[in-house]
């Protein structure tokens, strides 16, 4: 099944070094970006399974099938950082052998493995486990569906989302328009205070291509290193929307010291023309990390324009998203931005050049 795929994959990033990948390579004192095929199955979600849930027991299987733990609580995990636990099944059954036939589930924050064994004899067990990989902040909470030769079970999953330290984010929530081209940069944050350094960036899935942040292929290894408190952009991700469809991805960073490894989630959606407006080429505008003490600070928004014709700039609100005030004040230009393909003259030669429409001041 297409989940069992994707399950597979997600335990590539947490458990295993690529074999096809896209990587970073060390020759002697440059550093260089070697391309390769990657095969990325991406993961239909579906609801179905709770829809089926709500008219259909699991009572009778639940008196022969028994789990360890009876839920999986992943407790407080950082963003961008992949943490797996093992669960067991086990066959109460004295007489009946039980065949498990897939996993399957409705949420991006929690993959499964397949089953260590299919077929659980009588009072045996198998096992499976599960990758939690936030996609944003906060808490979250679903079910896996176990499908046996018995019916099906459910299993609850759940987990918060911390901020990372790192300042890895994903990149989430992007709509393209077909033909758009898509180049965010990947920052990361050395929040200690000796340097670290990047030992080999990945990526998989979608059509996601890595570059350099100078669009260069190879660079010495200076630029790998990240100094104390320092906050880099490491590596560039290139996407072009060629299809209407949805794209996932995951861009993979090793750091040195400590050891460790990143996750970078990436989901494009690619919607048919007139169903997507201007957009920034990050995706979000990230304003950073301050406090209550900092001096005000303005951050450029800059837009790009993926349609045939000029747009208009009339205005940029903030909108908040609870109640009170936002502490953010915008100024905005009033701009006409020209279609993508068309703006090289506008930026002295920059093809493709995201515009500045307004400034937006964090106070």
């Amino acid at each position: 099944m297409l989940e069992n795929w994707t399950a597979k994959y997600i335990f590539a990033i947490c458990l295993l070094e690529f074999i096809n990948k896209i990587q970073l390579t060390i020759h002697n004192s440059e550093h260089g970006l070697v391309n390769t095929n990657m095969r990325f199955f991406d993961e239909n979600l579906s609801h179905i399974q709770e829809e089926i849930s709500s008219i259909m027991s699991d009572m009778p299987l639940k008196f022969q099938l028994k789990f360890e733990p009876s839920y999986l609580d992943f407790k407080q995990r950082s963003l961008g950082v992949p943490h797996m636990e093992k669960v067991i099944l086990r066959n109460t059954n004295k007489n009946k052998s039980i065949y498990m036939t897939s996993i399957s589930g409705s949420s991006v924050h929690f993959h499964s493995s397949f089953f260590e064994d299919k077929k659980i004899p009588p009072n045996g067990t198998t096992s499976f486990n599960v990758v939690f990989l936030g996609r944003e902040e906060g808490y979250v909470e679903s079910n896996l569906f176990i499908h046996t030769s018995e019916g099906f079970l459910k299993y609850n999953v759940r987990g918060t989302s911390t901020f990372n330290h790192h300042r890895i984010k994903p990149l989430t929530g992007i709509k393209m328009k077909m033909n758009a081209p898509f180049s965010p940069l990947i920052y990361v944050h050395n929040p200690f205070s000796k340097p670290i350094q990047i030992v080999e960036v990945y990526s998989s899935g979608g059509g996601f291509h890595l570059e350099l942040p100078s669009g260069e292929q190879k660079g010495p290894s200076e630029i790998w290193e990240i100094r104390p408190h320092q906050t880099k952009a490491i590596i560039k991700v290139q996407f072009q929307a060629k299809a209407v469809q949805n794209h996932t991805g995951y861009i993979r960073i090793k750091l040195n010291c400590p050891a460790k490894t990143l996750v970078v989630p990436i989901e494009v959606e690619v919607l048919p023309d007139g169903e997507v407006g201007v957009f920034h080429p990050q995706g979000v505008l990230d304003l950073g990390v301050g406090g209550s003490k900092d001096m005000p600070r303005d951050v450029p928004l800059c837009l790009q324009n993926p349609h045939h014709r000029h747009i208009q700039i009339t205005s940029v609100e903030v909108q908040p998203s609870g109640g009170g005030g936002t502490g953010v004040a915008v100024s905005y230009k009033n701009v006409s931005l020209p279609p993508y393909l068309e703006n090289t003259h506008v930026l002295g030669g920059q093809k493709n050049a995201c515009i500045d429409v307004a400034t937006v001041t964090v106070d």
